[in-house]
């Protein structure tokens, strides 16, 4: 809805701006074409008073034109008598001082009529006339079709307005829907761990003489406030990842020895739980990263292989087209085929009930930690069991 009263808000201001416009464009049209018209209408006059001069003197009728209701002549003498004149017009003067006139009505003229009067050397007075009929019908057609195709041209403007407007703000509407799904989603997240946090808190105040009770109330309150500090961190890298992305610091890193890191930092987890983890990295393979970032998302990828997995974990470094391909595999039930297609997604979790496990944004940092580096994220198709995810980055950043 608010999309849509900025596109109706945007379409009403070129709306606005193009109607001044169209003003504008066609009260210089009718006034220009006007003036080119009497311009034209004067040329003649001029010309035919110039014939006229030529012939001062001389008596009796002047040639009739070839349309002889469109225009006129006369000579007429200082006395206001006809000397020479075209037939059309009578005997008559039609005007006896010099000057220009538009007179609405003229003897055998049809419509209006512009007279031009000029003083010959004599005393003689030189009129020429030319009826105005079609000069004022081009007028009245031009300002007909001013008054018609200005508003269909306005209308056509305001309505490939709103069409760019629409297309213009989709992907701000659709940021802005995205964005707002991710603060709901997020404020959804904070909710579980506050309201257990304050439960156990809560506890520690009941059972505040009980040692071991108090104890396991802290040491409930102690996790869930790592749960907070986690996932604290983990909203900041999404909410990093806008256009310009995350800021990197890369380095050139040796595959095998960053694996090496990441697998000893979680060798105590993994025997812990009866596992094992093993890395297996082709020799001499190098890529430039920011370290922090990418142990990030291995990190990411092997606490899943180990909240969701079973088995041996391996961690492998390996060549590919587009550079080095960082994957990270467990032996468990791996991936569905309905959750594959949304697990780098925001929020999206193969249980969707919200509880005290993960808040389904680890899968979708290592898609932004990959996507900052020019990479991408993938998870294999189902070969065998387990789950195959990888991370493939461009050797040279």
């Amino acid at each position: 809805m608010r999309s849509r009263s900025i596109r109706l808000k945007i379409t009403l201001a070129f709306a606005g701006a193009m109607a001044l416009v169209l003003t504008a464009l066609g009260a210089y049209v009718f006034v220009e074409t006007r003036a080119q018209l009497d311009e034209s209408v004067n040329d003649n006059l001029e010309v035919r008073i110039a014939d006229l001069a030529g012939r001062d003197g001389e008596e009796g009728v002047l040639d009739q034109p070839l349309d002889p209701e469109d225009s006129f002549a006369q000579v007429v003498d200082s006395a206001g008598e006809v000397q020479l004149s075209t037939e059309q017009v009578g005997g008559g003067a039609v005007v006896s001082r010099p000057g220009s006139y538009d007179l609405d009505e003229v003897e055998g003229i049809d419509g209006r009529a512009r007279v031009l009067a000029t003083s010959l050397g004599d005393g003689n007075l030189a009129v020429a006339g030319a009826s105005l009929e079609d000069r004022d019908a081009s007028v009245r057609n031009l300002l007909l079709l001013l008054a018609i195709g200005g508003p269909a041209a306005l209308a056509l403007a305001a309505l490939a307005g709103y069409w760019v407007a629409g297309k213009a703000l989709e992907p701000l509407a659709r940021g802005y829907e995205r964005e707002r799904r991710f603060v709901d989603d997020a404020s959804h997240e904070l909710r579980t761990p506050l309201a257990l946090h304050k439960t156990e808190l809560e506890l520690a105040l009941r059972y505040a003489e009980d040692e071991s009770a108090l104890r396991a109330a802290i040491e409930s309150g102690v996790e869930e406030v790592d749960r907070l500090a986690q996932l604290a961190d983990d909203l900041l890298v999404v909410a990093r990842s806008g256009p310009e992305g995350l800021a990197l610091r890369t380095e050139w890193l040796d595959t095998a020895e960053l694996l090496d890191t990441v697998a000893t930092r979680f060798g105590s987890r993994v025997r812990s739980a009866h596992r094992s983890i093993v890395v297996s990295a082709e020799p001499e393979v190098a890529v430039e990263a920011d370290r922090l970032r990418i142990e990030q998302a291995l990190t990411n990828l092997v606490e899943n292989a180990i909240r969701h997995g079973a088995g041996r974990i391996e961690l492998s470094a390996e060549r590919s087209a587009a550079g080095v391909r960082l994957h990270v595999r467990d032996e468990g039930s791996g991936f569905d085929e309905a959750f594959r297609e949304r697990a780098f997604e925001r929020f999206s979790r193969k249980d969707a009930a919200r509880g005290r496990g993960g808040a389904g944004l680890g899968l979708a940092i290592v898609k932004t930690i990959a996507a900052a580096h020019g990479g991408e994220a993938r998870i294999a198709p189902p070969n065998g069991p387990g789950a195959d995810v990888w991370i493939e980055l461009p050797a040279s950043a």
